[in-house]
C-alpha cells in the first residue's frame, strides 16, 4: 500500500493531516449517506402545504411517498390513501 509521506511541523499537524481530516471527511460522507433519502422524502412535506397544494397537479405520488415514511407516528395511516 502506498502512503503519501507527510510533512509536519508538529506532532498535532501530523496527526491532524493523517488521522483527523480524513476521519471527519469519512464521517461525513456516510452521514451524507445515511441521511439523502429521508431528507429528500421530509422535503416532499412541503407539497402538503396549502399554497403548494394549489399549484401541484402530481400531488398523490408524494403524498403515498410521505405515509410510507411516517406511517408509524401517524394516528390513522388508511384515512390519508383516501
Amino acid at each position: 500500500m502506498y502512503r503519501e509521506i507527510i510533512r509536519a511541523a508538529t506532532p498535532g499537524e501530523y496527526y491532524g493531516q493523517t488521522i483527523t481530516i480524513p476521519f471527519l471527511d469519512h464521517l461525513l460522507m456516510m452521514l451524507n449517506n445515511r441521511f439523502k433519502e429521508n431528507a429528500r422524502k421530509a422535503t416532499l412535506g412541503l407539497c402538503l402545504v396549502p399554497s403548494v397544494m394549489r399549484k401541484t397537479h402530481e400531488l398523490r405520488h408524494h403524498v403515498d411517498s410521505l405515509v410510507e415514511l411516517f406511517k408509524e407516528g401517524l394516528p390513522s395511516p388508511l384515512l390519508v390513501s383516501s
